[in-house]
């Protein structure tokens, strides 16, 4: 769950013990046309990076934004995410999150705009 900008659900795939996918879709509750956000990114990990006995762990990544307004026009762009995640104890299967993203629109006019969010996420079990 991402609150912010956009408000929704977020999903992530770890593809190995650094590197993640994420996917968001959600909805602007800062503008007036309730546009319809989507975005995929791919993350790296910094879990070295703080010191802790707790487990924190910073991320940045690049990924691609799809925004759909009300008036059936869309815009695309890249997406420059960094954000910081804090995993409280070893054996629950929680994160919590804050991210910032800057977004280089590039379709269908060229501009810049920028997404921030903060949520929770809960890691279902995989057999892989």
């Amino acid at each position: 769950m991402v609150f912010g900008e956009p408000f929704g659900i977020d999903a992530k795939r770890w593809i190995n013990d650094k590197n993640a996918f994420e996917l968001a879709i959600g909805f602007s509750p800062a503008t007036k046309d309730n546009r319809l956000t989507m975005h995929l990114d791919y993350l790296w990990h910094k879990l070295e990076l703080i010191h802790s006995r707790e487990r924190f762990a910073l991320h940045y990544g690049i990924g691609l934004r799809y925004t759909a307004h009300k008036d059936e026009s869309a815009n695309q762009g890249i997406r420059f995410v960094g954000g910081i995640m804090w995993y409280p104890y070893y054996k629950i299967p929680f994160e919590f999150y804050a991210e910032v993203a800057p977004v280089v629109v590039a379709y269908p006019y060229f501009g810049m705009t920028f997404d921030a969010g903060a949520g929770f996420r809960y890691y279902f079990k995989t057999n892989d």
